[in-house]
């Protein structure tokens, strides 16, 4: 990672699927380090292609895309595991390990980067706590709900506090309360210097915590 370089970098990134459907048209942003910003746009605009073109889980068709100063086309694929412990990400479909525990999908982050068992543990019960799942650390993801799976993943993605957070509609299959509550530790990320890239539909939580928003829009992006 380079000093002082923007966070993440869009560069004229065009994006067509293998059936011809572009999605992105020369798209460019920048968002500096320690920013959260809220992408918009219907649904079917390509936000969530946006977000994983962000963390290099799609190649753009053209253009480049860089985080943290580092061209993600011509990193080599040896220094990319490493390079994506600096980035968090909360997925739609969850994408949590099956066969390992509530307690253990949140700890893997940490199991990876080295950290004690003992200081791990203690860190994954308080944040199990904060999402409301502390009574659910011995049980599969198989037997938890659709809310709970999304804390799970969201608790997962913050758990090493990244420097990139790309989060794509966390708080959609929560209640009002909770939604509140995951936003709230959103914020506090953010006031430590994680720059936070969120996709929502939820116009109250926009409006309760005002950031900049990006609009995605028949292929192009512009702020709002």
């Amino acid at each position: 990672m380079r000093d002082n370089a923007p966070a993440l970098e869009f560069r004229d990134v065009s994006m067509r699927y293998d059936e011809g459907r572009a999605v992105m048209h020369q798209v460019n942003f920048t968002l500096e380090r320690g920013t959260f910003t809220y992408i918009r746009g219907r649904s079917g605009a390509g936000k969530s292609t946006l977000l994983k073109l962000a963390y290099h889980g799609l190649e753009p068709t053209a253009g480049h895309i860089l985080v943290f100063g580092e061209d993600l086309r011509r990193l080599p694929r040896a220094r990319l595991p490493q390079f994506r412990r600096n980035i968090g990400v909360v997925y739609q479909d969850f994408r949590l390990l099956g066969h390992l525990t509530a307690l253990q999908n949140v700890a893997m982050p940490l199991h990876v980067a080295g950290v004690k068992s003992t200081q791990l543990r203690a860190d994954v019960k308080e944040l199990l706590d904060w999402v409301g799942l502390s009574d659910k650390a011995s049980q599969l993801p198989v037997t938890l709900s659709g809310g709970e799976k999304q804390r799970l993943a969201i608790a997962r993605a913050v758990i090493t506090k990244p420097k990139l957070l790309l989060a794509d509609e966390p708080t959609g299959n929560v209640d009002d309360k909770m939604a509140m509550k995951l936003m709230y530790l959103f914020e506090e990320l953010h006031k430590m210097g994680t720059t936070i890239l969120m996709v929502t539909h939820n116009d109250g939580l926009v409006e309760r915590f005002p950031h900049p928003q990006l609009m995605l829009e028949d292929g192009y992006v512009h702020a709002v």
